[in-house]
């Protein structure tokens, strides 16, 4: 049977908390950012389509970011579960960093295509929040499971607080000449992203904990089973 450590598993509880914060600060980080690449005048959008249409492709935008999450918490979570909570979260920080790069290129190039294929690829293996969400459950304290669990929503609150804030400030930066100004949260959240990615795939904090969790079981079933035929034998 494997021991973990109660600090070990504090450390993962948090490293998740982590997580759940800067997934949901770098959401809110670019939510913003939508209404001004849609909605504005001088969104590059209104040199070639009609308020109307852009109304529609924002719809439409809306409506593959939350058909592909559906189907992202399914596969994600079967990654999750079978291959490794590791991989899955390697998974979906890589996809959403694929989202964000090209998005910056769909601004610089003026191509919207490209706006809706970075965000169906981030919406089909974006699901981190299910993933850390059912391991803090899994793994808190039975004691102060209601604590911990609370605790989810105020992270994810805090990151979406903070998000518009620092969007604010960054599009105030001061016009560098090679992007236009609508980009810079996007390179800041490609930044993250990127940081989170290593972080992620080198930290032992993430190793996946599954295998461990079904070979103790296996192995006190074997026990309990073995039980009943050594007292018949005895």
């Amino acid at each position: 049977m494997t021991v973990i450590s109660k600090r070990a598993v504090f450390r993962a509880l948090i490293s998740n908390y982590i997580l759940l914060f800067i997934t949901e600060f770098t959401a809110a980080l670019l939510i913003p950012m939508l209404t001004i690449l849609f909605f504005k005048e001088t969104s590059f959008l209104f040199q070639d389509y009609t308020l109307a249409t852009i109304s529609y492709l924002y719809a439409s935008l809306l409506l593959i970011t939350q058909l592909s999450n559906m189907f992202s918490n399914v596969f994600v979570g079967f990654l999750s579960d079978y291959i490794g909570r590791k991989f899955a979260m390697s998974v979906c920080y890589i996809g959403y960093l694929i989202q964000v790069f090209f998005c910056i290129l769909a601004i610089k190039t003026g191509l919207v295509f490209l706006f809706f294929i970075g965000v169906l690829i981030g919406g089909l293996t974006m699901a981190i929040r299910p993933i850390c969400t059912a391991y803090i459950i899994a793994n808190a304290p039975e004691k102060n499971r209601f604590i911990f669990t609370g605790l989810i929503q105020f992270f994810i609150g805090v990151g979406f607080i903070f998000g518009p804030m620092i969007t604010y400030q960054l599009l105030k930066i001061e016009y560098t000449g090679y992007l236009p100004r609508v980009t810079y949260p996007y390179l800041f959240a490609f930044m993250i992203l990127f940081g989170v990615i290593l972080w992620v795939m080198f930290s032992k904090v993430f190793q996946n904990r599954i295998v461990q969790e079904r070979t103790t079981f296996l192995t006190l079933s074997l026990i309990h089973i073995s039980e009943p035929t050594r007292q018949a034998e005895i």
